[in-house]
């Protein structure tokens, strides 16, 4: 049954469960809400058609299995008052009348909570009245003004509040927002999810945190928020307690790890996916150290960084990790596919003219040997001319470019001799000025400083970002001056099956692990040939039992498995995962073979298992 505003109201204390949605200031407030549990707003533009006054309150909805009202779901509807609409307004009033009675037929309370509600609401209906009669309520196309907008009471206080989402506030009251955070000690979750014109509260909200007023809060998700490195750092450095940080697409840095790392040991949920400052060895780091981890979802992990020390997240339950295993020339796996999608269509021919048959296969077989050696010859041919060409370029090449070189030479010989110079003089005047500033620095920092453990390693973190970050700005700047020499830097490392088995070992030591996604997270990797956006792709991770697929016999849990594609895989691959994984595995996403016809024999192999797999290509 719909519930009226009066019945609302009366029943308010009851409420657990409170959904709001829509554009008008936070007036569920007024409604009394005192020992709500979980409360969810999302900003939303509403398109409806107009109602009058009456029907606004009218349109809050609300499914009551019970007498305590569990979830309560507000839509707000855009108001206006005409004179046309007297008709329809008795109708809903008599409409609502109805709605009343089965409310009130259908449940019974006892007489003191009766009492003490209707008390509630009486003040509440007053309120009600005196807006509806007020014609304030008007529409234009550039504000809508509601109907019903009451200040917050102060006996509000939100006291049981432990779970609150805030989402898309776009053209709500700001004001009351941070009022809710300040006002609710017990909450334990905050999930934000920020507007076009509306970004998070950072200052109120480390206020609240300093006060006192949110010690419980534990939980943080920040989405869709344009948060900085040191406003997350501000944040992270409040929270007494922290066990889940969700803050994708953000500029968390070197300077926010430094304070996640002051709670290693009770972070069990993390996401930094999306993150540009967040590189290989830092996500290295995070596996390496928190130990209590059971989802972790970030971009790229390095195979260089990955040998360095073993993880010790044994507890985890969801991986979302996109492996750097190298890469490889776009033109070369583009004429191998190529080679490979004609080799399959001359398959299907051949089939074809198989089962069609032919009247004389003697000449049959005559014509296709000799068109077979035309063809041979002819591409000799075009090999042979191809060198000649490519060896007459090459000479001509190698000699201009001796040329340049040497003149590049000579004027950076010069060059270098008068900046050193200039230099000399500046380093002489500067080294008396820098030793004073040392001393000062070494006598503020020989002042009785104590740092922790923990401190000393998120201290060394930053300084291995920053010898990092200065690594990739020298390559930027060495790619920039010599562009035909980066294909030298671009596979720093060798893509070997024993470096791969490196990786299907720290997977294999996940037991608990029930959603596994190493898919490409995104085109842009983080190393040196990060500057390489053109004329490359990444090599991906081979699963196959050869290559130390079989390390993975472990993840008996596993339900849900994203992989990149295409593979190499064949029946048995297939049947293995089937054997080890098919208890529990429910879905799967990736091409398993690029050659299509194996693919959709493998693909049927899975689903007559029960093992939903797309064929997804990448």
């Amino acid at each position: 049954p719909l519930p009226t505003v009066e019945a609302l109201f009366k029943y308010a204390h009851h409420i657990r469960q409170l959904e709001f949605s829509g554009l008008i200031p936070p007036w569920y407030m007024s409604i009394g809400c005192k020992n709500l549990d979980f409360l969810k707003v999302i900003g939303e533009r509403c398109e409806v058609p107009p109602q009058s006054t009456h029907a606004f309150f009218r349109a809050i909805s609300a499914y009551t299995p019970t007498l305590r009202l569990d979830s309560v779901y507000f839509k707000p509807i855009r108001a206006e008052c005409e004179d046309d609409d007297e008709d329809a307004e008795e109708e809903e009033e008599e409409r609502g009348q109805g709605h009343a009675e089965g409310e009130e037929q259908q449940h019974e309370v006892s007489e003191g909570a009766t009492q003490a509600g209707g008390d509630d609401a009486q003040g509440h209906k007053d309120a009600v009245n005196d807006n509806n009669d007020s014609d304030d309520t008007r529409d234009s196309e550039t504000e809508t003004i509601f109907a019903y907008l009451p200040e917050v009471p102060p006996e509000v206080t939100f006291s049981r509040l432990k779970t609150l989402y805030l989402f898309d506030l776009d053209g709500t009251d700001y004001d009351k927002q941070p009022w809710i955070l300040e006002h609710a000690p017990r909450l334990e979750h905050l999930s934000w999810r920020g507007g076009y014109d509306f970004e998070f509260p950072t200052q109120s909200f480390t206020s609240a945190l300093e006060s006192g007023k949110l010690s419980r809060l534990e939980s943080l998700e920040l989405r869709g928020s344009h948060l900085e490195d040191s406003e997350i750092a501000q944040i992270l450095s409040r929270m007494n307690r922290l066990v889940k940080l969700v803050a994708p697409r953000t500029k968390l840095g070197p300077l926010a790890m430094k304070q996640l790392f002051q709670h290693y040991e009770t972070v069990r949920e993390l996401d930094i996916s999306g993150c540009e400052n967040v590189r290989s060895w830092m996500i290295q780091m995070f596996l390496c150290k928190f130990a209590s981890l059971e989802v972790f979802m970030a971009d790229m992990l390095s195979l260089q960084d990955i040998t360095t020390d073993p993880w010790v997240c044994s507890k985890l339950r969801k991986l979302s990790l996109d492996f750097e295993l190298g890469y490889v020339d776009k033109e070369e796996g583009i004429t191998e596919e190529e080679v490979e999608e004609e080799s399959d269509d001359e398959e299907e021919k051949d089939v074809d003219t198989d089962q069609e048959g032919d009247e004389d296969p003697a000449e049959d077989e005559t014509e296709a040997s000799e068109n077979v050696e035309e063809e041979r010859d002819a591409a000799t041919k075009e090999v042979e001319v191809t060198k000649v060409e490519e060896a007459i370029t090459t000479e001509v090449d190698v000699e201009q470019t001796v040329v340049e070189t040497a003149i590049a030479v000579e004027l950076r010989v010069e060059e270098q001799q008068e900046e050193a110079a200039s230099s000399i003089a500046t380093l002489v005047e500067g080294t008396e000025i820098a030793s004073d500033e040392d001393v000062e620095e070494s006598q503020v920092e020989a002042e009785g400083l104590q740092y922790t453990p923990i401190e000393v390693a998120a201290a060394m973190a930053v300084a291995q970002w920053d010898q990092q970050q200065m690594e990739a700005d020298a390559a930027d700047a060495e790619a920039e001056e010599n562009p035909d020499d980066l294909w030298k830097n671009l596979v720093p490392y060798v893509h070997s099956e024993a470096r791969q088995r490196i990786i299907f070992e720290r997977l294999g030591q996940l037991k608990y692990l029930e959603e596994l996604n190493i898919k490409q997270q995104t085109e842009r990797p983080y190393s040196a040939a990060e500057q390489l956006r053109a004329g490359v792709v990444q090599k991906v991770l081979d699963l196959r039992l050869e290559n130390g697929m079989d390390l993975l016999s472990g993840l008996s849990r596993l339900r849900e498995f994203y992989f990149p594609g295409p593979q190499e895989m064949e029946v048995r691959e297939v049947m293995w995962i089937i054997e080890h994984w098919g208890g529990r595995l429910t879905y799967m996403t990736g091409e398993l073979n690029r050659r299509r016809k194996v693919n959709d024999k493998l693909l049927r192999l899975l689903s007559e298992h029960h093992i939903a797999a797309s064929k997804a290509i990448y």
